[in-house]
Parts: structure tokens; sequence; C-alpha cells
């Protein structure tokens, strides 16, 4: 606090300026009191997302390059296996198998544990290392843990249906130009099993762990509304396609308004196993019962769709659904435009555009012709929602 007259600092008992003599008005300091214990909280909020960010970032950076090691080492090996042979052979021209193949199993089950066994390693060594090199920068911001409670049974119903609702939606969003220019490469098979593996068993711990528990319990703390939104868009970014933004930034708002309502992860590691394992079920559905299998699979998407968002539209008023409105629009600011923030901003979006060129230049080469191109409007539309809702934090006027 400080003398409006000549700047001299001043304590919240005086009266006159030490410096001036000048009357100090209690109104002008309880003001600037007000507006310094403002910024300092802006500021901290500010360090609070910037440090969270780079955590999350760092701790998915480690996993993904550790996903990337089984193929890596496959091609590494395949390479040496075959220069090996050629010189084995003095450099002529062979008619051999590298000697390296005889390495890999004959059985298709055989391979199928080989690559589960092997993708499931590194998923979670990496994962494990990253919530650990992560864990030097997260522990500098503080935790505060959620107050707990439990959901009734009528609200655990509730948010089920809601949530293969908003799953379904952002499903159909993502997905819906396969319908129209296929990909060859998106048909299904054993060998996908590595990630149908992960992504029902170790995902929706690993990802509710992350995006909830450590994330949330720290910018929670400077606005709960701010938290939900910026914790569901960085889910949403983390996925890096445009098939799967809408459907994880839709959950991921849901998941982390229940979090906030119940301060247990148990519920959201539940609702996000459901999901996977009903979305991975078409898959294998497909594979062991033939076609016939899909469209049941989809007209029971579309129940399970209809059903939620009815239901989100009954129950839009719930007490589970409010939060309270107590942040500024400086806070806002803090949030979501921290450099950190801005890094993650631009790498999804470049990733999510660099995907949506990819689907559709495969759609192309299987005769896709023009349709090809609709794989770029999930992507353009996933990169228009983040730059929409950033730009809106960032320049929120009304509290």
């Amino acid at each position: 606090m400080f003398c409006g007259r000549c700047g001299a600092p001043l304590s919240e008992h005086d009266r006159f300026c030490g410096r001036c003599g000048a009357a100090i008005d209690p109104a002008a300091l309880e003001a600037q009191a007000t507006a310094a214990k403002q910024a300092a909280a802006e500021k901290e909020a500010k360090r609070a997302y910037h440090l969270s960010t780079l955590s999350t970032a760092v701790t998915f950076g480690v996993m993904e390059e550790a996903i990337m090691l089984p193929p890596a080492l496959g091609v590494v090996l395949l390479m040496c296996s075959v220069v090996a042979t050629w010189f084995m052979y003095g450099g002529q021209p062979i008619d051999e198998e590298p000697i390296f193949w005889a390495w890999i199993p004959d059985n298709w089950y055989e391979l199928f544990i080989v690559l589960v066994v092997g993708y499931a390693v590194f998923y979670i060594i990496g994962a494990v290392i990253g919530l650990k090199v992560s864990g030097l920068i997260r522990r500098r911001v503080p935790a505060a843990p959620i107050e707990q409670r439990p959901l009734k049974l009528p609200e655990l119903l509730m948010v089920t249906a809601i949530a293969f609702g908003l799953w379904g939606v952002g499903a159909a969003i993502g997905i819906a130009p396969l319908y129209v220019a296929p990909v060859a490469s998106w048909d299904f098979g054993w060998n996908e099993a590595p990630i149908w593996v992960l992504s029902v068993l170790w995902a929706p711990v690993f990802e509710e762990y992350l995006f909830r528990k450590l994330l949330l319990d720290r910018v929670a703390p400077y606005g709960q509304r701010i938290a939900v939104l910026f914790s569901a868009l960085l889910f949403g970014m983390a996925h890096q396609n445009g098939m799967q933004f809408y459907l994880a930034f839709g959950i991921g708002l849901l998941f982390a308004v229940i979090y906030l309502k119940t301060g247990r992860l148990r519920y959201t590691i539940a609702l996000h196993f459901l999901i996977n394992l009903f979305a991975t079920l078409d898959s294998i559905g497909v594979l062991v019962f033939g076609e016939a299998f899909d469209i049941g699979w989809l007209i029971a998407a579309g129940v399970l769709t209809l059903a939620g968002v009815v239901t989100a539209v009954l129950c839009r008023h719930h007490p589970l659904f409010s939060l309270p409105k107590e942040e500024s629009p400086a806070m806002w600011k803090a949030a979501f435009s921290g450099w950190s923030v801005t890094l993650v901003q631009v790498i999804s979006i470049a990733a999510i555009a660099f995907m949506g060129f990819f689907y559709a230049a495969l759609a192309w080469d299987a005769d896709g012709g023009f349709e090809s191109l609709l794989h770029l409007v999930p992507a353009g539309g996933a990169i228009a929602v983040i730059c929409v809702l950033f730009h809106w934090a960032r320049h929120r006027k009304t509290a």
C-alpha cells in the first residue's frame, strides 16, 4: 500500500503519510489492499496453470515416446537382420529369410501375447517415468484435495447415461467422414489387440489420475469453472486428432465436474472403462462374429447416445452440475495465457491438422475421390473450437 500523493509505502494502521503528512483515506487503503491480493492471486493462478500444464505435457510426451519404442526396435531389428544376412552371403543377392526372423512367433496367439506384453510394458513404464519426471515440476504447485462425497444411485445412473451420450455425439462427429470416404488401412485386425487391452484396462486409470486427480487438485482452487473447461480442453488436445477430440472434450467436461463434486476417481475411472470397453467391443465383435455384429453395435450405440442426450437435456439443472461463479475475467486470462499453455495449444493444433491431412490422404489413396477431403472437417472443427475457447477465455469481459 502506498500514499496517493507521494507514493511512500504505508501500513494498514497508518492514518498520515510519514513522508508528506497527507491524511490517509481508509477506503483507499482497503481498495489498494484488495487490488494487491487480487493481483497476487492472479499471479499464483498463472503459475499453477503454467506448471500444471508443463507437468501434464511432460508426462504424456514421455509416455508417447515409450509407446513408439517397440515398433522402432522392431524396425532396427529387421534392418540389422537384413544387413547381417547380406554379409553372411558375401553381399550377393539372397533368397533366404533374414536370420532374426526365426524369432518371430509362428502362431497368431503367441504373437498376440508378445505384442500385448511388449506394448503394455513400454506403455506402463513410459507412464510411470513420465509421472516421476513431471513430479519434479508438479511438486512446486501445492495440491488441495477435493472434499469427498458418494454419488447416489440415481445420480450414478444419470451421469452414466450422459457420459455415453457425450461419447456418442463426439464419436459421430469425429468418424462421420469414414462412412463417406473409408480408409483402407482402417480395417481392424488382431494386430490391434495391444491397443484394445491398453485402452480398456490401463488408459482409464492413467488418464483419470493425470487429468482429473493431479491436474484438478492443483488448479481448481483458482476457479472450478475455469478448471473444468481447461482440463477438458487439455484432455481433448492430448488425443491430437479430430476423430477423438470431440468425445474426449465432452466427457472431459463431465468427468471434471463429477470429480470436483465427489473427490473420488473411482467414478470417472469406471465410466471411462465402460466407454472404452463398449467402443472396443465393435472391433472385437466384427472379427469374431462378422459384419453383422457391427450393425447391432451401431444400433446399441445409437440408443445409448439418444438416451444420454435426452438425459442431459432433462437433468441439465441438476445440483450436481452447478459450480460456483466466483472467477474474475482476469483469473480466466491468467489460466489460459501462459506460454506453456500456448505451446501445448500450438503443438496440438499442428498434430490435429497433420492427422486430418493424413487420413484424407489415406482415403484418397483408397479411391475416395474428393469426398476424402471430408476428413479435414473434424480436424478443422476441432482447431476452431480450441482457438475460439482459448480466445474467449483470454478476453472474457464479464464475471
